[in-house]
């Protein structure tokens, strides 16, 4: 839900990846946090003009019950309707700080894999350590691993940063690109 300085960097490392005029999808409507320098006043503003000035997409739709105006205010706790826009998948699919915000975490990992199309990318930012009393999870690199192994997906870029004004609390950047389909599967750990 918020674009970071780790967020910036994993969107350098994808250049050269990217579908061109991409459609997305948000889980989460993003705004700027506050770790480096707002291109637009207004922090939904200047997260739509990296979207736009970064992924040049045809068309973005985001999902969040706290968003703007223009987000749709669906609970991601729930499968999305079967209805436009969510009955064709998404080339990218951002989940920027919203899973661990999430109950039902079995739903919001089949929702980003159900919403993204094959050869599609999933980009994700994650606490993995820290954040005391954020959100309902932080996630384990196991977890992670497991999900990818389980599904099939191909790391594309990963990076893990931590909060320059809190050094306890870091975060996992991470971009998956699917490269099958069926059904999402989940995970036993494999540890």
């Amino acid at each position: 839900m918020a674009i970071t300085a780790g967020d910036v960097e994993l969107w350098g490392l994808l250049q050269g990846l990217l579908p061109p005029r991409p459609r997305v999808l948000e889980l989460g409507e993003a705004n700027w946090y506050m770790d480096l320098p707002a291109p637009e006043p207004c922090p939904w503003a200047a997260a739509k003009r990296f979207y736009r000035e970064t992924l040049g997409y045809s068309e973005i739709v985001s999902v969040d019950l706290n968003g703007t105006d223009a987000a749709l205010p669906l609970d991601l706790n729930e499968p999305l309707p079967d209805a436009p826009p969510f009955d064709q998948p998404f080339d990218i699919v951002i989940n920027t700080g919203t899973h661990e915000h999430l109950f039902d975490q079995r739903q919001a990992w089949q929702t980003m894999h159900d919403q993204t199309a094959v050869g599609g990318i999933m980009v994700h930012s994650l606490p993995v350590a820290g954040w005391p009393d954020h959100g309902f999870y932080c996630y384990q690199p196991c977890f992670l691993e497991d999900v990818e192994r389980a599904n099939g997906y191909k790391v594309l870029a990963l990076r893990v940063a931590r909060d320059v004004g809190k050094p306890g609390d870091t975060q996992m950047h991470l971009a998956w690109r699917k490269v099958r389909s069926g059904p999402f599967v989940v995970p036993r750990q494999g540890r």
